[in-house]
């Protein structure tokens, strides 16, 4: 807690006949991260005793055989698409993913029996889906058929006369009726013989047939080229047409027809594969996969002729459950050190339950470094407060509670992300209800001003439209609290380095603050004269002497921009007040406008109701998104940038990742 976890290096030295036993398990364990060892064994301190690992052999009958199933899982989908939930059921009441049991194989015996499988499902599959790709094809090319023979339609005549002879050349298109004269005149100009024909088919555009020799059809192709004309493609080789061209039509469609009988067919034995062999599919998809991870990392260790060395990392805690394993492998020797760099670390962030699903916001902005304070448990407390005071309403704040719940209990229960985004949501939620009590917003005025609800003004604290200063000073006070804290992560970090680097921090504010107060309370308190010489008031001015001290060793000659610096982080705290007026001010606003019908009888009832909810809704959704940016803001801007870099190289343990297989359990 506010520090990553702590990592130990971990060293695993075994003899080859024990290598693919120890990396099955460490892929169960999911607790090490394994780590390259190529620079190790170029380093020329072990380059005679350590040689890379070879690749795999089977790796690349894998590949071939997970590329194998992903193409018919697609032809699957294609054909006969899995189920899913829509973008709402997702979130809120998704369907409960399936497991498939599987028997746990691995090595020659999983490639063996994959193969055996892609060849079975295959054979049954190749005829159907080589016949829906030719139907398919076969259909493109008749429907852009049918859309040429369409708009040329209003000629009715018989289609032969506008196939290509000997000697003839038919063009037959659609051009701009003002278009006609001009390409009749550049015919004309070039001497060409041809004839034309011109039905018009609108106000706008016509049907041009023009008719040439076919030794001089290029000039004419190149002089409709240049204008609106527009071919109609009609492949004579391919189609065998004849007859009127709307009886020709007719013919095509009742083709497109057929085809599409014939295709559904296909689809309906496709579909009764898929029904038979996905679940099957899948399963062994995810099993190669996990197959595919192992073969893989093998070139990330070092061997030598009848040895393989294994370098990683592992979490503190885990290092004794790592341990007591690979040591049931005989002939294993395993060690483990403290890290000698931290800029080698990977970084694993160690919260209390509660707030990892604040980790997120944290890792949005950076993983932070080894050793370096982890602000999430920070975050998540000042983040809600913050969201609280900026939407500032009873109501609004059980909306947002209830958004949260729902997204956690609901979408939550199979992804982590969106239970992240519930319970973020949800704890937000609390403090924006006791804001809400506090300043009296339950749908902002509602009900103190029209219903006339008179014991909750005994519960406010604070009106924020009327006392909108009182507001600003309390906003501006919990931006000193959060830039203090922020500071004193600071000195923290830089005490680790020594006084001197103590010195150039913000560690002069400290003894300020703590002056300021130290005279303020005497001089209204006991009634003292700022300069009177008791202890409280020497020590107070003392402590202030010492600051500017400090500051002046922090900024040197720009130690007036240290005070005017923190003076601007002071007041981007004041969206705190803004943004709670803001919220207050147009709800306020929406409960005015929404009482206006009440004079309009039932009439008047539906447009209260109208206004009323739409406008709420609006009010909500749109202070919800500016509570949620400028609270991010506000961490990231003023309180990250104050003490936390960033920069880490987050933890990725070498893990079996299961979504479908439920046969091996994880560790």
């Amino acid at each position: 807690m506010f520090k990553p976890a702590r990592m130990k290096k971990i060293e695993i030295i075994s003899l080859d006949r024990y290598r693919e036993d120890i990396l099955k398990r460490l892929h169960e364990l999911g607790a090490v991260e394994i780590t390259d060892l190529k620079e190790k064994i170029d380093d020329p301190m072990w380059e005679s005793l350590l040689e890379p690992h070879d690749a795999d052999v089977n790796i690349k009958d894998t590949a071939t055989k997970l590329s194998s199933i992903d193409s018919i899982l697609e032809s699957f989908e294609e054909v006969s698409p899995k189920y899913k939930d829509n973008f709402i059921k997702s979130l809120f009441k998704p369907t409960p993913p399936r497991k498939i049991p599987v028997e746990d194989v691995f090595g020659g015996e999983l490639l063996q029996k994959a193969g055996n499988l892609i060849s079975a499902v295959g054979e049954e599959i190749k005829d159907p889906i080589d016949a829906i790709d030719r139907i398919d094809k076969e259909l493109l090319d008749l429907i852009d058929l049918k859309s040429s023979l369409e708009r040329i339609s209003a000629l009715d005549i018989e289609i032969e006369l506008l196939k290509p002879t000997k000697n003839l050349v038919s063009f037959v298109g659609i051009c701009k009726m003002e278009d006609y004269a001009k390409i009749s005149g550049n015919l004309d100009e070039t001497g060409v013989k041809y004839l034309a024909e011109k039905v018009d088919i609108s106000k706008e555009e016509s049907i041009l047939v023009a008719t040439s020799l076919r030794e001089e059809s290029g000039a004419v192709a190149n002089i409709l080229r240049k204008s609106s004309f527009e071919r109609a493609e009609i492949d004579f080789e391919k189609y065998d047409l004849h007859g009127n061209i709307l009886n020709v039509i007719s013919e095509v469609e009742e083709k497109i027809g057929r085809l599409g009988e014939e295709r559904d067919e296909l689809k309906k034995k496709v579909a009764e594969s898929a029904e038979k062999w996905r679940d099957e599919l899948e399963s062994y998809q995810e099993l190669l996969e996990i197959e595919r991870e192992r073969e893989t990392i093998k070139t990330s260790l070092a061997k030598t002729e009848n040895t393989f060395l294994i370098e990683g990392w592992v979490p503190a805690k885990d290092e004794k459950s790592v341990l007591d394993d690979i040591k049931k492998f005989g002939c294993s020797m395993v060690e483990t050190t403290d890290p000698d760099d931290p800029k080698d670390v990977p970084v694993k962030l160690e919260n209390p339950s509660f707030f990892k699903h604040f980790e997120g916001l944290t890792n949005l902005y950076s993983t932070p470094k080894y050793g370096e304070i982890d602000p999430t448990i920070l975050l998540a407390i000042s983040f809600a407060i913050f969201f609280g005071i900026m939407l500032t309403d009873a109501v609004y704040g059980l909306m947002t509670l209830a958004l949260g719940i729902a997204l956690w209990k609901g979408g939550g229960r199979y992804n982590e992300s969106i239970k992240d985004f519930g319970v973020i949501l949800a704890v937000a939620g609390i403090p924006t209800i006791v804001m809400g009590i506090l300043t009296g917003g339950y749908f902002c005025d509602l009900p103190i001003k029209y219903l006339h609800i008179e014991w909750l003004k005994n519960l406010m604290v604070i009106d924020p439209l009327h006392q909108a200063m009182a507001f600003l000073i309390i906003s501006l006070a919990i931006g000193v609290i959060h830039l203090n804290m922020a500071f004193l992560c600071d000195l923290i970090n830089r005490a680790k380095k020594g006084i001197k680097e103590v010195t150039k921090g913000e560690v002069w504010l400290f003894p300020f603050e703590f002056g300021i107060v130290l005279i303020a309370s005497l001089s209204h308190f006991y009634h003292y004269a700022l300069f009177q010489p008791v202890p409280g008031m020497i020590l107070g001015w003392g402590l202030l002497v010492i600051s500017l001290v400090l500051l002046f060793i922090s900024k040197g000659g720009l130690f007036l921009f240290g005070i005017t610096g923190l003076l601007g982080d002071i007041l981007s705290y004041a969206r705190l007040m803004a943004l709670g007026i803001v919220t207050s001010g147009i709800g306020n606003v929406v409960n005015l406008l929404a009482v206006l019908p009440l004079g309009m009888g039932a009439l008047g009832w539906i447009f209260v109701a109208i206004i009323f909810l739409f406008g709420h809704a609006l009010n909500f959704a749109i202070n919800f998104l500016g509570a949620a940016v400028h609270g991010i803001r506000l961490e990231y801007a003023e309180f990250f940038s104050k003490f936390y870099a960033g920069g880490g190289a987050e933890f990725t343990p070498f893990e079996m990742k299961r979504e479908v297989t439920e046969n091996i359990k994880k560790i």
